[in-house]
């Protein structure tokens, strides 16, 4: 008996305690149109995404979304995906929230939108959830789904697009399609706008509310460190709008784990160069001269990879990021500022220190998470320095503009030379956690879809970009977000499901380059 008794004190002691509600939430500056309306904008015009991440085992409460005018005032709720403006006038959440699981949390994304030209505005994302007791999360499927709104219309041919992405790699366990009345007022009362129906996906089947089908089957593609899941809803009601969902199901996959460290084993035994960085070509056994001219990068390309294969843990990762700072912290002639070769040589400064290496540096410390401090330095140096990182002919701090002994180039084309491609200013923003410029972002959204438009054996900026996209993900632009995921959706179309295996497969020439191997795990 006492034991009962004992029990059943320890449940009330312990169940509210790891049952209570907890709140998690994440601001995001809104700034008003910075030029005339062209027309009147719309409800989706204008939006920025801001996430915020939950345990992985945790039960979702509630999701909510706030505007408030940046100048003050309280902040006001605002419905989430229901197509209504906010209380505030020219502000929405014009788009259902999208859940992304994984086994080591929830996250949580809404799309905010701000089409005031006259109020800069804050919007707000609070998610409410309560911390369940742990769970073997990874022995069961986990589950990602996504909403939308879909017009009254009366073309069995007008479609609503729903992705959903899933992390690579993952096996796809089950794919389903639902549909739910829009309610009363506005809509025709023809039931179930509460509770969502399972509909067929690509078998000619219309759904049981009527006047309502996913057509085609679903596509899958791989896209950066997602597979991507594609689905086609049709509503031809012309007096119900709905709402679709699409459901994924997926378990994690692990990769290869002894075939991945026999690659690390040989990388530093045989394609490492004489300063620590990777060649394109082995020396086995040795440390010798390097073979290119972009080792730095080549260098943050390989960390990347291990880095997107879920490896880049524990001791690996320690000894790494140990490795890095030492051996660029060899080639730094001043916060900021890099050789391309350690010391203050002649060699040292006979080739501009590269936009190509700087990216490098900056992929780096991404995987890093920003402890390695790259980005931060270059970006400061850069402000203080008129935005031009010209080492050549340095020999103190901030002589570093003077012309080149035997340099044919003008100091005018040299300075040029280290202004180069004005948007990598405000990738390091984004970098280091700053509000990126309007301008920026449109000169960045034009130099990708250069990128992504040069012929198939051009790979050496594609490469590039499958880094700088990365950073530029944490933008909050939903323009340059869209654009992003164009890319990867053409490069997945032009070199396979694998985009980046495909494109080092074109570049690097040695038919058993560990970058090759590598890359092919990432399906």
């Amino acid at each position: 008996m006492k034991a009962i008794i004992l029990s059943l004190l320890m449940w009330f002691l312990i169940v509210p305690s790891v049952l209570a509600q907890e709140t998690n939430s994440k601001t995001l500056e809104l700034p008003k149109i910075k030029k005339p309306w062209i027309g009147k904008p719309k409800i989706g015009d204008y939006i920025k995404v801001l996430s915020v991440s939950i345990p992985a085992n945790a039960e979702i409460v509630g999701i909510y979304a706030y505007f408030k005018e940046k100048t003050g005032g309280d902040f006001e709720p605002a419905p989430i995906g229901k197509g209504s403006e906010c209380g505030l006038g020219w502000c929405a959440c014009p788009n259902p929230y999208q859940i992304i699981s994984s086994t080591e949390s929830k996250v949580i994304t809404v799309g905010f939108s701000n089409w005031s030209n006259a109020r800069d505005r804050i919007g707000k994302l609070e998610v409410r959830y309560k911390n369940l007791p742990d769970q073997k999360i990874q022995e069961q499927p986990l589950q990602i789904e996504k909403e939308a709104l879909l017009p009254k219309s009366k073309d069995p041919k007008a479609l609503t697009t729903i992705r959903v992405k899933v992390p690579l790699p993952c096996k796809i366990v089950s794919i389903r399609a639902y549909f739910r009345n829009g309610a009363w007022p506005g809509n025709c009362d023809l039931g179930n706008s509460e509770t969502f129906v399972e509909t067929g996906i690509g078998d000619g089947s219309e759904c049981s509310i009527g006047w309502c089908k996913c057509p085609e089957p679903p596509r899958i593609e791989n896209i950066e460190e997602h597979k991507v899941v594609t689905v086609d809803f049709a509503n031809w009601s012309d007096c119900n709008a709905r709402t679709g969902k699409l459901e994924v199901k997926y378990v994690l996959q692990a990769p290869p784990k002894d075939a991945i460290e026999a690659i690390v084993k040989e990388v530093e035994s045989d394609w490492m160069d004489q300063d620590g960085f990777l060649r394109l070509t082995p020396t086995p056994g040795q440390r010798v001269e390097r073979d290119n001219e972009n080792p730095v990068l080549f260098t943050g390309e390989y960390v990347y990879l291990l880095w997107k294969l879920g490896v880049l843990k524990g001791e690996l990762r320690e000894r790494y990021k140990k490795h890095l700072a030492e051996k660029v912290g060899a080639l730094r002639l001043e916060p900021g500022l890099f050789n391309r070769r350690p010391g203050q040589t002649q060699e040292a400064f006979e080739r501009h220190f590269s936009r190509d290496e700087q990216i490098g540096l900056v992929a780096m410390d991404m995987v890093f998470d920003w402890e390695l401090g790259f980005a931060k330095e270059i970006y400061e140096y850069g402000k203080n320095n008129g935005w031009c990182w010209q080492n050549r002919d340095w020999s103190a701090p901030g002589e570093h503009k003077r012309k080149a002994a035997g340099d044919h180039n003008s100091p005018t084309e040299l300075y040029i030379s280290g202004l180069r491609q004005p948007h990598f200013i405000d990738y390091l923003r984004v970098a280091i956690k700053q509000t990126p410029s309007d301008f920026g972002l449109k000169i960045y959204r034009s130099a990708l879809a250069l990128t992504r438009g040069r012929p198939r054996e051009d790979t050496s900026g594609k490469l590039l970009a499958c880094l700088h996209t990365q950073v530029m993900r944490n933008c909050n632009d939903q323009e340059t977000l869209d654009c992003i995921e164009k890319f990867w959706r053409e490069m997945t179309a032009m070199y396979g499901a694998n985009p980046i295996h495909g494109m080092m497969k074109i570049y690097f020439q040695h038919p058993d380059h560990p970058f090759l191997r590598l890359s092919n795990l990432l399906q």
